[in-house]
């Protein structure tokens, strides 16, 4: 199975204060990228950037040297809207040039195209007027001139460019009417219409023209509506940024008033997105072009008329914003003062004021940190961000400062204080893709739903890694653990589908009598990451788990989990539904999931006991042979153990997780020279090998399945020697031959 990378991009800027941005760009069918540079160029510090980025770990993200983070990728998303554009009879004006003369034998659509041509040449004027009138403006107002005749001249082609400026301005509106009337004309030439009833009142219908390109047309009292409801490609781009000694309105109560104070520390968190669009009609592009272009340039130029322009997002893009302040000098209370003096006993803090710290301007000057076994001398600011750890529980106080002008802000209100108990940022998890599992609805009027959001897995290889028995036991015994899992989860669906009474559950909105694969399917990728269609193009599957593809196809369904509907659908006395067991999509998708799961830790075990020379590994028991003699796995040689520890690791993130980010920290340490120049193939291929075909597809054009980022730091030559086209150098390099 291919695979493709997560990111198209990820960019640090202000590593160790320095200028040049560190930028790691993949390509689409090569998720692999290695970083290369002298000792401490920074390679381990851009890994941990990503690491405490991408699983939100704010407290160790500020204790890091850089500014901001970047990632950059394409998502496919929905998007829908509605805009519209006003007719004769609705724009009430007698102003209005006439509608056109209209043959109807001449394709409306080639009209549209040529009004719209002749409305671009317009803008263009209007923008090259302005240009020229702001030309002429400062000629004026420069005063060089060699005589009065001179200057008489500019100021009448001023007033010229103006006059013919406000008449290309009033034919604006215009062009919309005509717009409408082609549309119209276009929709009489169009196939057949679909006969919807309106959302708001059902009881009412209207036509629905398709035009092409999932944009559909209908008339709405003169008026034509454009819908657009479709798939784009959204070209999205997540930016973590640190702001640091930021000016902050402090308030002391023995002042009465606020304060500044240069403690801010706040992250700010912007999320911005751009659909990618791409339109077949030519037409359709045209006219949403046009249209844009008239938005923008409204409020320069003074423009009038298309005011039912709705489709911002998908022309101007969306951009999201979330600040969240993290804790200073001033939200430690008395209380966190003890709590710290405490737990922290390797440290010295003396604190020269009497009552609560809090409310005392310039604190850090009233506190003196020492390292007991340094004896060094530690600033209170450095203290608080490097040396309390998380489990202190330090909260960023509500209600103590005042928001100024220029004092940070986020935009819709967009501001949180730090807990150690608060949930992710939403554009983190939405961006990253946590796993939300829903928790409980409340009816409070605004449709909120509670989630649990379990942050993602990231593997982080580092150097510190130990190969020791520690190790060996603890993957095998999570290897039984998961496969062992999943046998139980088919076994079980097994026993309930042969029971006598099964019947199996669709959603509420599907019509009860009829069965939909695409449902299951729809439940398969967005849960799993698998895909029914493929699942049984494999003919062992159909063979050993053919019970499903049967019970999916056979079995009575119930729209509800009440038995008494279930009889009621199925025409059944109540005493002949007793004792159903109705089976939900998300259980028979789990089943699939835990069939291909299985099937990729074989892979594994497999992979494991094939390409270990005289080596065979029984995970079920936790044994190791080699050469015929049983050895511990602190007795296999440094490189072998080294290898194993990466390749599974590796396997087990993957296959818990259908998108990856893995970072591995010098993959050289105790390999062979042949070994790392086969390093970076060898895990690739591997994981080709690994992961299932059942796979969802990532790229409905292209045969992509998985979605793994992997980042590579090494000072090996033989690592990186046949990859250079992979490498990013940071910092100075320690190859000469590059």
């Amino acid at each position: 199975m291919d695979m493709v990378s997560r990111f198209e991009k990820i960019v640090i800027e202000g590593l160790f204060g320095s200028k040049e941005p560190v930028q790691i760009d993949f390509d689409k069918r090569d998720p692999v990228r290695i970083l290369y540079g002298l000792n401490a160029s920074g390679k381990t510090t851009v890994m941990k950037i990503i690491q405490h980025s991408y699983c939100w770990n704010p407290l160790e993200l500020l204790k890091l040297p850089f500014k901001s983070i970047t990632y950059s990728l394409n998502k496919r998303g929905g998007y829908s809207a509605e805009s519209y554009l006003k007719g004769y009879e609705s724009a009430g004006t007698t102003d209005s040039k006439p509608p056109p003369k209209f043959d109807e034998s001449e394709p409306a659509q080639d009209k549209l195209q040529q009004d719209l041509d002749e409305l671009n040449q317009i803008l263009d004027d209007i923008e090259s007027n302005e240009e020229q009138m702001k030309k002429l403006h400062d000629l004026l107002n420069s005063g060089d001139f060699p005589t009065n005749l001179d200057r008489k001249s500019v100021k009448t082609d001023y007033f010229n460019t103006q006059s013919q400026q406000k008449n290309l301005r009033q034919m604006v509106p215009d062009f919309e009417l005509s717009t409408n009337f082609w549309l119209h004309q276009l929709m009489e030439q169009l196939p057949i219409p679909q006969n919807k009833p309106h959302e708001d009142n059902p009881s009412n219908s209207y036509n629905d023209y398709t035009w092409g390109d999932n944009v559909e047309l209908f008339e709405d009292t003169g008026d034509i509506d454009l819908r657009i409801s479709a798939q784009f490609d959204h070209s999205i781009k997540l930016k973590v940024g640190k702001i640091e000694q930021e000016p902050e309105q402090i308030y002391f109560s023995q002042f009465q008033d606020f304060r500044t104070q240069k403690v801010g520390k706040y992250f700010r968190i912007t999320q911005t997105s751009e659909p990618i669009i791409d339109f077949e009609n030519r037409v359709i592009k045209s006219l949403l072009d046009t249209w844009s272009r008239i938005i923008s340039l409204r409020s320069l130029h003074r423009l009038e008329g298309w005011t039912g322009w709705k489709f911002q997002k998908l022309y101007f893009g969306e951009e999201e914003e979330e600040l969240l302040r993290m804790p200073d000098l001033y939200d430690l209370w008395e209380s966190d003062w003890e709590k710290i003096e405490s737990r922290l006993t390797d440290y010295s803090i003396s604190r020269n004021y009497s009552g609560d710290g809090s409310l005392k301007p310039d604190i850090e000057n009233y506190i003196q940190i020492l390292h007991n076994s340094t004896q060094q001398v530690i600033d209170a600011n450095e203290f608080l961000t490097h040396h309390i750890s998380a489990d202190l529980n330090i909260h960023a106080k509500k209600g103590m400062r005042e928001i100024k002008r220029g004092s940070p802000r986020a935009r819709d209100g967009g501001h949180r204080n730090f807990s150690p108990i608060m949930k992710t940022p939403n554009l983190i998890s939405s961006f990253f893709d946590y796993r939300k599992t829903k928790l409980a609805e409340f009816d409070w009027g605004d449709d909120r739903t509670k989630f649990y959001v379990l942050p993602p897995k990231i593997l982080n290889i580092s150097t510190e890694r130990k190969n020791d028995d520690v190790y060996y036991h603890k993957f095998c015994k999570d290897f039984k653990r998961t496969i062992n899992g999943h046998e139980d989860t088919i076994e079980r669906m097994e026993s309930r589908i042969s029971a006598k009474k099964s019947a199996m559950h669709l959603p509420h909105d599907r019509t009860y009598n009829s069965r939909s694969r695409d449902d299951i399917n729809d439940v398969l990728k967005r849960g799993f990451d698998i895909d029914y269609g493929k699942f049984f193009q494999f003919d062992e599957w159909e063979k050993k788990y053919g019970f499903l593809s049967r019970f999916i196809g056979d079995a009575p369904v119930s729209s509800e989990f009440d038995l008494g509907r279930y009889a009621q659908e199925n025409n059944l006395w109540e005493n002949e539904a007793e004792g159903t067991d109705i089976i939900t999509l998300h259980e028979i998708s789990e089943c699939f999931n835990s069939i291909v799961k299985q099937q990729e830790l074989d892979n594994l075990n497999q992979y494991l006991n094939d390409n270990f020379e005289n080596i065979s590994f029984d995970i079920e028991n936790g044994i190791i042979i080699q050469n015929e003699q049983q050895l511990r796995f602190s007795q296999l040689s440094s490189g072998i153990r080294q290898k194993f520890r990466i390749f599974t690791s590796v396997a087990m993130q993957v296959i818990s997780a259908a998108k990856s980010l893995i970072l591995i920290d010098e993959p050289e340490i105790s390999l062979h020279l042949s070994w790392q120049r086969t390093f970076v193939d060898d895990i690739t291929s591997f994981l080709k090998d690994l992961v299932s075909d059942a796979r969802v597809q990532f790229d409905e054009e292209e045969d992509l399945e998985s979605v793994i980022s992997i980042i590579i730091s090494t000072h090996s030559p033989a690592i990186l020697a046949n990859h250079y086209h992979r490498g990013q150098q940071v910092g100075e390099s320690d190859f000469e031959d590059e």
